[in-house]
């Protein structure tokens, strides 16, 4: 019996030839990214910001060894009665109050900071950011937040730094809790220099009125959680509360930062 094929065979045989010419392309595409990828490792290494060792593919910005050490603040799990929360009893409403790691000159934390700040590594700071709401989302710390608002640089401090450190600790706790950031209604109008060697009072003063928000019918309803990178007197943070519950009115406000000097 002879058999003659068809068009549909032929057609049929074209998809086949078709399909394992893409796949193989493919291959050959993952072979040539991951061999690029290697060579960069090579002659570009990451190293940790806190011992200098150098990273392994699997570590994200800091490495095991260092993670395992970060200084945590005692008992942080208590949202509402903490040395936190007790900055802004009596001034401004706040609903949820906490910080994670605790910072000192020298330590672990401090080589952080002064990375993400001033080194241009941002990518610590997301990193940093996932690893605190992988801590505090089973806690309840998150529940009922409807968006994260880091605080705000002015334009052209974040011109010269490139970014805006509170703003990657809020894009890797939204990588964990899926709570969307919002950036450029809550603004920073001016910047009168640094607050590190300032006293509790002198750092009120320096950030009073530098705060504003554009659209404050977004917020209206809604409960928005602050985040910064370190908690020192708090008066930045209270600032921003004040601000919000000037221009927005209804609304609430939690805090959240990634360390505390």
């Amino acid at each position: 019996m002879i058999y003659n094929r068809g068009k549909g065979d032929e057609k049929g045989g074209s998809f086949v030839k078709n399909r394992y010419i893409c796949i193989m392309i493919q291959m050959i595409c993952r072979y040539i990214v991951e061999a690029l990828r290697a060579l960069a490792d090579w002659l570009m290494p990451s190293w940790c910001p806190v011992c200098g060792d150098k990273l392994v593919k699997s570590s994200t910005g800091i490495c095991v060894a260092c993670k395992l050490r970060l200084p945590v603040i005692p008992r942080y799990g208590d949202m509402e009665d903490n040395s936190m929360a007790r900055l802004f009893w009596g001034l401004v409403p706040v609903e949820k109050a906490q910080t994670i790691f605790e910072y000192r000159p020298g330590n672990e934390v401090s080589a952080i900071v002064e990375e993400m700040k001033y080194h241009g590594v941002y990518e610590i700071g997301i990193e940093m950011g996932r690893m605190s709401a992988q801590r505090l989302v089973g806690r309840g710390f998150f529940d009922g937040v409807d968006m994260i608002i880091p605080v705000p640089l002015t334009k052209s401090r974040k011109r010269w730094r490139g970014y805006n450190q509170a703003e990657m600790i809020s894009n890797g706790l939204a990588e964990v809790t899926a709570i969307p950031v919002s950036t450029g209604n809550l603004v920073r109008k001016r910047f009168h220099g640094s607050q590190t060697r300032l006293s509790a009072v002198e750092r009120g003063e320096n950030v009073k009125n530098c705060f504003d928000v554009t659209r404050p019918e977004e917020l209206r309803g809604k409960h928005v959680l602050l985040v910064d990178d370190v908690l020192t007197t708090g008066a930045t943070l209270r600032e921003c509360c004040m601000s919000l519950a000037d221009r927005v009115g209804d609304v609430r406000v939690s805090v959240f930062t990634l360390c505390r000097a």
